[in-house]
């Protein structure tokens, strides 16, 4: 199978990422993003909005330029892993020692979030402690990279690259193909039953270090967005759904993958393909964060609603479906749809994370911290949202494709008081 590396050399003298600079409301580049459907007013925070370039994912992260403990700034050293890291399409992602992250990086914004491999048994019973190799910024290839389009793909070999002696034949499987034109638009297709570990049978905390199948697109935004600046985030969006369909129904049903028997009875069984967008949200103090965010679309019904819980790591999130009473007060716009269908959301961030900080957590009595509940007496202007991430959120096996472009977040800042 052909490697990254094997296009690096031309690719670095051809591209460049320039540095993060928000833009202001209007703009006379041309080859600026094109304006989503609605206009907002502030100034644009997010960074590289045309997917030009993708780093290594955070998990893969050692040290912090801000804060290595809650994971602020820029990644400036990488965990070592067997292969080299890669900035897709710039080259490689540390210097010579291997672990400290080029200058390159100090521009790429966007990541990947791919879930966590732990304690994976393989077919011949073994454990392997952790996967760190699996990712796009590893095991991906280029097939295209024009002024106009970026094409790259991971395929998975893993049994015969790992197990040759029980699996002697190479049968490499799509499993990640990302595309982006360049200019704001970016397209997600993954296939969970190619992947490297797939053994999630429900969205259960016991899944937390072999988590089930996600391919979200992440923004990193070095400098961290801080709350306290801001009058009103406006998010905007366009995603569309291309192509959801289950390849077969485990857990729900059975399966030909050595990694996925029948479920222990007794035990909830889910099948959904999801496709969500949530911005993470730091304190500014401490190290307590949560998530505040979006179904865009779910194949099923029952999960585009509203809901308040907390992820496998015991890290508080929310999120709203499309169309519900509750996005009325964050003015929100938006519709739900199905494969094949397209829809633009905007919303009032700040209204929403206000009403999610007021009317959710500072009431749940639902926390680990001896009885105390650290988000009360907490208001937006402590914390600082440190990133964001958009794409598929899956249990079961599916082959799937999702679009999103116009993706704005329009800031603006409160007028200092005399």
């Amino acid at each position: 199978m052909k490697r990254l590396c094997f296009l690096l050399a031309s690719v670095l003298c051809m591209f460049a990422v320039t540095a993060c600079i928000p833009s202001p409301e209007s703009s006379d580049d041309p080859d600026s993003i094109e304006p989503g459907p609605v206009q907002q007013e502030g100034t644009e925070l997010f960074c590289d909005p045309n997917f030009t370039a993708f780093g290594p994912a955070e998990a893969l992260g050692a040290e912090w330029e801000k804060n290595s403990q809650t994971h602020l700034g820029r990644i400036t050293k990488y965990r070592a892993v067997s292969e080299p890291l890669y900035i897709i399409p710039l080259g490689k992602a540390t210097e010579e020692d291997g672990v400290t992250a080029v200058k390159e990086s100090e521009n790429v914004h966007w990541n990947f979030i791919e879930g966590e491999k732990y304690g994976i048994t393989d077919p011949a019973g073994n454990k392997v402690s952790e996967l760190l190799d699996f990712r796009m910024s590893v095991r991906s290839q280029i097939v295209e990279n024009t002024q106009n389009r970026l094409l790259f793909e991971q395929y998975n070999d893993y049994l015969h690259e790992r197990y040759p002696e029980q699996y002697p034949e190479s049968s490499p499987k799509l499993v990640k193909r990302v595309e982006t034109d360049k200019k704001g638009t970016i397209k997600l297709a993954y296939n969970s039953y190619n992947d490297i570990s797939n053994a999630a049978y429900n969205f259960s905390s016991q899944f937390a270090r072999n988590t089930w199948p996600h391919l979200y697109l992440n923004q990193d935004f070095h400098e961290p967005v801080d709350l306290a600046k801001y009058e009103k985030l406006t998010l905007q969006v366009t995603v569309k759904v291309n192509r959801a369909t289950a390849v077969n129904r485990w857990p729900e049903g059975e399966s030909d993958r050595f990694d996925q028997p029948a479920v222990p009875e007794g035990q909830p069984r889910v099948s959904v393909a999801q496709v969500q967008g949530y911005f993470l949200l730091r304190d500014k103090v401490g190290t307590d964060c949560w998530f505040v965010g979006i179904s865009f679309y779910s194949s099923n019904a029952s999960d585009r609603t509203e809901v308040f819980t907390y992820e496998q790591h015991g890290v508080p999130f929310y999120r709203i479906g499309l169309a519900q009473d509750q996005g009325e007060y964050y003015d929100m716009k938006g519709e739900i749809i199905d494969v094949g269908g397209q829809t633009t959301v905007s919303y009032d961030l700040t209204r929403q994370m206000r009403y999610v900080l007021d009317r959710k957590m500072l009431v749940d009595e639902k926390f680990a911290h001896g009885g105390i509940n650290p988000y009360y007496g907490k208001t937006l202007d402590d914390y600082v949202i440190a990133g964001y991430h958009i794409g598929w959120e899956n249990v079961g096996n599916w082959d799937c494709e999702a679009e999103v472009s116009n993706l704005s977040l329009r800031g603006v800042e409160k007028k200092n008081e005399a």
